[in-house]
C-alpha cells in the first residue's frame, strides 16, 4: 500500500489503483535475494487487499473516480492546446475541483495515518494509554466547501494515544501523540506480519504504521496477541470500508465477553466474529 519500509531504508511500493508493484533491486524475478523476494511478498499482499476486500475495493472505486475527473479536467481545459494538458486540471468546472477535494478527504480519511516519524524515533520511549473512537463528523478534513458524504456520518476512526513514558521528575512536558488507525495500519500490519512468518528474517520496521494494530490489540486485552489470530481479525476488518472502527468494535466486544482470545482458532473466532457483530 505505502512503501515498505525497513527503518530508513526504502524496500518496495504497491501503488493502489495502478496495480503496479516496485521491488527497489539490482536484480531480475530470476535471481531475486531472499529480501527482494520478501518485499515482492509484502507489496503483492497489498495488491490482494487492494482487489479482494471492501476496505480496498472501496477506496479502489474513490481512487478511480479521483482519477476519471481530473482527467476530464485536463483534457477539456480549453487553454490547453497542441497536445499540451494543461493547468488548472479542473478547466473552468468547478464542480469538478469540488468532487476531487472530495474524493481527496474521503481517500485520506479511510487511509488514516501513515508514518509519524516522531513517535517512530522515540518508539521505545512511548506507550499506549488510550484507544478510542472519533465519529469522522470530527474530521477537520471535511467542512461547508468540502461536505462529508452522509456514510461517513454514522461511522468513526479509530484513535490510539501514545504517552511518553519517563516523565517522572522531568520539567518538560512531552506531548502525546494521536494515531488514526486506518486502513493503512492495518494493511501494513497484516503485510509484515504475513513477511516475518514465511522468511523469518524480516528486520524491525518503524512503529507507524506497522505496528500500530499489534499495540492497540495488547492495550485492550492488556496481554500480548498472538499474531496469528490478530492477522486473522484484520482481515474480518477488511471487509468494511471502515477497518479501524470494525478493529476497535470487534477487539472490545472479544475482550468484554471474556474470551481467551489466544486459544482460540480461527473458526471459532470467526464464528464468534459472526454472532456478536456482523
Amino acid at each position: 500500500m505505502k512503501d515498505a519500509i525497513l527503518r530508513d531504508e526504502i524496500l518496495g511500493q504497491y501503488l493502489p489503483g495502478y496495480f503496479t508493484i516496485t521491488v527497489n533491486s539490482a536484480t531480475d524475478f530470476i535471481n531475486m535475494s531472499e529480501q527482494d523476494y520478501s518485499t515482492l511478498v509484502h507489496e503483492y499482499i497489498h495488491f490482494l487487499q487492494n482487489i479482494s476486500t471492501v476496505s480496498g475495493l472501496t477506496i479502489l472505486s474513490c481512487i478511480g473516480a479521483w482519477v476519471g475527473h481530473l482527467t476530464h479536467g485536463i483534457y477539456n481545459n480549453k487553454e490547453s492546446e497542441g497536445g499540451i494538458r494543461c493547468f488548472p486540471y479542473y478547466g473552468e468546472n468547478s464542480d469538478s475541483s469540488t468532487i476531487i477535494e472530495n474524493f481527496d478527504s474521503i481517500i485520506i480519511s479511510l487511509y488514516g495515518d501513515g508514518e509519524n516519524k516522531g513517535l517512530n524515533i522515540l518508539s521505545d520511549k512511548y506507550g499506549v494509554t488510550k484507544v478510542t473512537l472519533s465519529p469522522f463528523s470530527d474530521n477537520v478534513l471535511f467542512d461547508e466547501i468540502t461536505p462529508m458524504p452522509e456514510r461517513l456520518k454514522y461511522s468513526s476512526r479509530c484513535l490510539v494515544e501514545y504517552a511518553y513514558l519517563t516523565t517522572q521528575g522531568n520539567s518538560i512536558q512531552v506531548p502525546n501523540i494521536t494515531v488514526d488507525v486506518g486502513a493503512i495500519c492495518i494493511y501494513e500490519y497484516m503485510a509484515f506480519t504475513i513477511e516475518k512468518h514465511l522468511f523469518g528474517t524480516v528486520g524491525e520496521p518503524p512503529k507507524t504504521p506497522y505496528l500500530v494494530v499489534k499495540d492497540v490489540a495488547d492495550f485492550i486485552f492488556g496481554y500480548e496477541v498472538n499474531d496469528d489470530i490478530l492477522v486473522a481479525i484484520c482481515e474480518l476488518t477488511l471487509q468494511s470500508p471502515f477497518p479501524g472502527e470494525e478493529l476497535y468494535k470487534i477487539l472490545n466486544n472479544l475482550n468484554e465477553k471474556g474470551y481467551a482470545i489466544n486459544s482460540m482458532d480461527k473458526r471459532s473466532l470467526s464464528e464468534c466474529c459472526d454472532s456478536i457483530y456482523y
